[in-house]
């Protein structure tokens, strides 16, 4: 696991084919939009013990922004984690580059 401070941090839902939101509001603060690039890392929450999440192993991945901030987790990566549709994940967002 890198040791890198996460910019943002946050937990989504796995929608279809793996793909998980950025929020619109760190979308807006980071200014980023369709075609950015983005390095994230993600692990499944896998209970919440006294109100906190308790997560899994992490992997760190780089994908590019889609429409609407989708991302999608890579099929390698959320069988290796146990990630499946509609579970929640922790995202970290490290760092992130424009297309424009």
């Amino acid at each position: 696991m890198e040791d890198r401070t996460p910019i943002v941090k946050y937990h989504t839902r796995v929608v279809k084919g793996g793909r998980i939101v950025i929020p619109k509001s760190t979308r807006e603060l980071l200014n980023l939009t369709r075609g950015d690039y983005i390095k994230c890392r993600v692990a499944k929450i896998t209970k919440i013990v006294k109100k906190k999440p308790v997560v899994g192993k992490y992997a760190t991945i780089s994908e590019r922004l889609e429409d609407r901030g989708l991302i999608v987790i890579p099929k390698d990566i959320r069988e290796k984690l146990g990630i499946n549709f509609g579970d929640i994940v922790q995202v970290e967002i490290l760092d992130y580059h424009s297309s424009r």
